[in-house]
């Protein structure tokens, strides 16, 4: 078992137990077995199609906190930011990629995956060319 998925196993048990507290149920009503504590609900039967929402807000929080950091230690830079931020598009794929059934949104996620994937790339092309006609 690899470390990202132990941790993307426990995002989702703490997904859980936050959603199942929410509900109007007792305490008493609600507890049980601790493997039926961190189960997680199934939606629509056994479809799970991961949360689109949950994968948004964090994100943009990632992005918000990447930004605050970057600026607190004046190391602002356009390409050091979109590096960070697509670290956390990468991670927060990992921790909210659906099971079985692949909605649009994660059709459009992996589409803007691919993008940043060509925009590091390129990034990557011009730290070459930047270093090799330095040192020659």
């Amino acid at each position: 078992m690899s470390v990202v998925s132990y941790v993307a196993g426990l995002w989702e048990r703490c997904i859980a137990a936050a959603r199942s507290t929410g509900g109007s149920e007792s305490r008493s009503e609600r507890r049980g077995t601790s493997s039926e504590l961190f189960a997680a609900p199934a939606r629509d039967g056994d479809r799970d199609d991961g949360d689109s929402t949950l994968f948004v807000y964090s994100q943009a929080l990632w992005m918000a906190v990447t930004l605050a950091l970057l600026v607190a230690l004046t190391l602002l830079s356009v390409r050091l930011y979109f590096l960070v931020s697509f670290i956390g598009l990468l991670c927060n794929r990992v921790l909210f990629a659906p099971r079985a059934a692949v909605g649009q949104w994660w059709r459009v996620v992996n589409a803007i995956t691919w993008l940043c994937f060509a925009v590091l790339s390129y990034i990557v092309y011009l730290r070459i060319t930047a270093s090799a006609t330095g040192s020659a």
